[in-house]
């Protein structure tokens, strides 16, 4: 996956959390999954398609830390 597609999601997740939330995330290296399993208990999906690519983000949260946010 090109990063000029990753980039703008993890940039816009940060941003809404520091924005919103008041919080500031910790950023990892984004992880390429050969699954459809999340490893969180919460999760929300974001489907993107174009003429190019076509795919999906998933942010992927621990119960105590959706309760929190």
């Amino acid at each position: 996956m090109n990063v000029k597609y990753i980039n703008p999601f993890i940039e816009a997740v940060m941003n809404t959390m520091e924005t919103i939330l008041r919080v500031k995330p910790e950023r990892l290296a984004p992880v390429l999954k050969d699954s459809s399993l999340t490893q969180g208990d919460i999760s929300g999906i974001i489907g993107f398609t174009s003429k190019d690519i076509s795919g999906a983000v998933a942010l992927s949260f621990p119960t105590q830390t959706a309760l929190k946010v």
